[in-house]
């Protein structure tokens, strides 16, 4: 995948989350209290996929709903990157965000020698259902949106309930798996290959993984939901939790 490289007014405090998954019924105070820290420090500040969950409720519903305002109300005109994920799409998101003069939409971006994606591309599972849930995701909120939210409760797209406010610091509810290593793995041949690091989501379980070599750091975000996100210091790489 070649990555947009976007140009930033402060490389040196960089401050990325991602798995905000927010329906459009309003943002949670987790992510507002995120941005706002982001923007009293000065960073640069990343959204890095699955924010909004366009794929379960459709573009449609997100646009001028109230998370949407939220959204645009926490920012004030903060330059925000936006990064697609598989839960939203980069043609959705430009549906409803794309004249927002502040956000920058890309499905990957590199930054000085950071390379930010949501991650699913490196996924065994969604890299191939991608076509399918894509097609889907058009036609299923408008035809049967009962069913369609009933049948992503069972996939695990869409938890139950609203989990707005994060987890307490340091902990993280999703667990470790087969799939999860499979990401990271990937993800670390290709930082090697192109002699960057990656900073991910998409398996909501925050680690760091260290390269042989002296470049190819791999830093996975979490889930802001539970409260972790990624800061990059002059270049050094930390997962923080919301406090």
């Amino acid at each position: 995948m070649k990555a947009q490289r976007v140009r930033v007014q402060n490389q040196d405090l960089i401050e990325c989350s991602s798995d905000w998954h927010q329906n459009p019924y309003g943002l949670g105070p987790g992510v507002d209290r995120f941005i706002h820290m982001a923007r009293r420090e000065g960073a640069t500040l990343i959204g890095d996929g699955d924010l909004l969950d366009m794929v379960i409720f459709g573009a449609d519903k997100f646009k001028n709903c109230q998370t949407i305002n939220d959204l645009k109300c926490a920012l004030g005109g903060y330059p925000f990157i936006y990064v697609a994920g598989n839960h939203d799409p980069d043609y959705m998101v430009r549906q409803v965000l794309g004249d927002v003069p502040n956000i920058i939409i890309v499905n990957s971006c590199d930054i000085d020698n950071w390379h930010f994606e949501h991650g699913d591309r490196l996924a065994v599972d969604w890299s191939w259902l991608r076509p399918f849930y894509l097609w889907l995701a058009k036609v299923a909120p408008h035809i049967c949106p009962k069913a369609w939210l009933k049948f992503c409760e069972w996939r695990k797209w869409k938890r139950p309930g609203t989990l707005h406010n994060p987890s307490p610091t340091g902990t993280e509810t999703e667990q470790y798996n087969d799939m999860t290593g499979i990401v990271w793995g990937n993800a670390l041949k290709e930082a090697e290959k192109s002699h960057l690091n990656f900073c991910i989501g998409h398996t909501h379980d925050p680690k760091m993984i260290l390269s042989s070599a002296p470049y190819g750091t791999v830093i996975d975000d979490g889930d802001l939901n539970d409260g972790s996100y990624v800061q990059i210091q002059e270049g050094n790489p930390s997962i923080k939790w919301l406090t």
